[in-house]
Formats: C-alpha cells, structure tokens, sequence
C-alpha cells in the first residue's frame, strides 16, 4: 500500500504541507475509506459547527488501520477561561472571532471522538491557544 498522506485545507486557510497532498476539506469524500496513512486537519476551525463535526467523522473513515490523524484547533475552553480572567484583550479575542466559524471546547472533540470506535487517542496537548489531539485507527 502506497504512504498516503493528506493535509485537508479550507478556502484559503490552513498551510500547504511538502510531502502532502493538500486538498480541501469538501473534496475528501472522493477519497476511498481507509486508504489514508496519515491526515492533518488544522482547519476545523473554519468549518460552521455541524460541518465540522461531520469532517472528524468522515476523517476518520478514511484512515488506513494504525493510520493517523492530528486534529489542530482553537483551544475554546482556554480562551474562555483567559476571557473570564481578563488575560485576553478585546482586540485578540475579536480575531478570532472573525476568523472562526465555530468554536469548540476540547471536551466536544473528544465526546465526538469517543463515539467512533475504530480510533484511539494517542496524544494530546496544548500549544499556545491551540488543542492537538492526535488520533490512531484500530480495528
């Protein structure tokens, strides 16, 4: 089996990778499930709220057994958190905003993630206002 490596993009968001193909988020569905070795996905942040959540499902479809994905967004709850404590200006916060098209707690992803049952959860961080959580397909 060939080494398949994705880095999904949205419009004009999220870094074009060497040694990836990178293609847009609404084009992995012409994928075949299960041929993808390893997917990057830091553009979650831009899809509106069910769309992201159908993306991780889908994403997960299409690794390859021992495949993995890494799952890049906006940390919510600690921005939230900096927001209440008052350690996030408005100007900061304000970008982001207008950036993204859904925010979601870490605890979100992971209650989505742990309803699929072919993926286990091998790393997770944080870095910076980022959560990273990296995914490994087990069947």
């Amino acid at each position: 089996m060939n080494n398949i490596k994705i880095n999904i993009m949205h419009d004009h968001h999220g870094e074009e990778i060497d040694g990836f193909t990178n293609i847009p988020h609404d084009q992995i569905t012409n994928v075949i499930n299960g041929t993808i070795n390893e997917i990057i996905c830091s553009t979650l942040d831009y899809c509106e709220y069910q769309d992201r959540i159908n993306l991780i499902i889908t994403l997960c479809k299409k690794i390859a057994n021992n495949g993995t994905i890494t799952f890049k967004f906006i940390n919510g709850t600690k921005l939230l958190k900096d927001a209440i404590k008052g350690n996030s200006n408005s100007q900061y916060l304000s970008k982001i905003i207008k950036e993204s098209k859904s925010l979601f707690l870490e605890s979100d992803v992971l209650e989505i993630v742990s309803q699929i049952n072919t993926v286990q959860i091998l790393k997770q961080f944080n870095s910076n206002e980022y959560s990273v959580l990296v995914l490994q397909k087990k069947l």
